[in-house]
């Protein structure tokens, strides 16, 4: 048995879609769609995100951390990424007229270290030869903050597929030592895997079957996948799921840029111009 072939996951602490954008036509009416645009928006707002004003291809709208809206002449666009996008895109699906890109991702806890997993995928795909059609093409991206990052066929396809590790892409510390197989669907093949994915309430076995299987078929060892069983693990610790909200972000900075020049103003008896300066009432 070889090295590839040893390499396993000890199981799944996430999965589902990553990142979803769609859009609703004129010709098919908007009924519940500023409804359900309106409901994303505010939810986004009450965990601590900004209103922002925001326009592209086209529409103008808003944006509210993991969620943006926008409509024009004929139509309405929405996309969400993240957790918005996990607990929410049914919805989107259901009332969408078309999908032009669907994320989907499978999150492992790896048995071995994180780059140790992903080299050893590396290796297997750039071995692989398929039996039909070219080579799908296979690339590496590593960076200083030991982040890695595999990317394999044309980002332009309508199928895409990288991995990497989530613990250094995401800096949250429930994702440590795993890696995330994610595979980008565009044009039909986002609406079609959609369509497909809306038909199984669960999802689980759908997520999982349709990532495992785009990443097998690109060489990298079915054994690997085996034994995951249906459930999902529990994340290494019970750390925050999302990135800092725009709140927590600005509280951060305060506390990491501000307090420490404050602290020091007050240390030197300053710090009622320290107040001053920064417009607060020192009354």
């Amino acid at each position: 048995m070889n090295a590839q072939t040893r390499l396993s996951f000890d199981g799944v602490v996430s999965e589902g879609v990553d990142y979803i954008t769609c859009t609703r036509s004129k010709e098919d009416g908007y009924l519940g769609v500023e409804a359900l645009a309106d409901r994303l928006l505010s939810a986004e707002r009450g965990l601590g995100n900004n209103l922002r004003p925001w326009a592209g291809l086209g529409y103008e709208g808003f944006q509210c951390g993991q969620f943006t809206v926008g409509s024009r002449a004929d139509g309405y666009l929405m996309r969400a990424s993240g957790e918005c996008a996990r607990e929410n895109w049914n919805l989107l699906e259901a009332y969408c007229s078309n999908i032009s890109r669907l994320d989907v991702q499978v999150t492992f806890l790896c048995r071995q270290p994180v780059l140790q997993c992903l080299n050893s995928m590396l290796k297997s795909m750039l071995d692989h030869k398929p039996k039909h059609g070219r080579k799908p093409k296979v690339s590496q991206v590593r960076d200083w903050e030991g982040g890695c990052t595999i990317y394999t066929g044309k980002r332009q396809s309508n199928a895409f597929g990288r991995a990497y590790s989530k613990g250094a892409e995401s800096g949250l510390t429930c994702y440590q030592n795993c890696a995330r197989c994610e595979v980008q669907f565009s044009g039909h093949r986002a609406l079609g895997m959609a369509r497909y994915l809306a038909q199984h309430p669960l999802g689980l076995i759908p997520f999982r079957a349709c990532v495992c299987g785009f990443f097998v078929e690109r060489g990298v060892p079915r054994a690997i996948f085996a034994n995951l069983g249906h459930q999902l693990m529990k994340p290494n610790n019970s750390g925050p799921r999302r990135p800092l909200s725009d709140r927590e972000n600005s509280l951060k900075w305060l506390r990491e840029q501000v307090r420490p020049t404050i602290e020091r103003l007050k240390a030197s008896g300053d710090v009622e111009a320290a107040l001053a300066a920064l417009g607060l009432d020192t009354q």
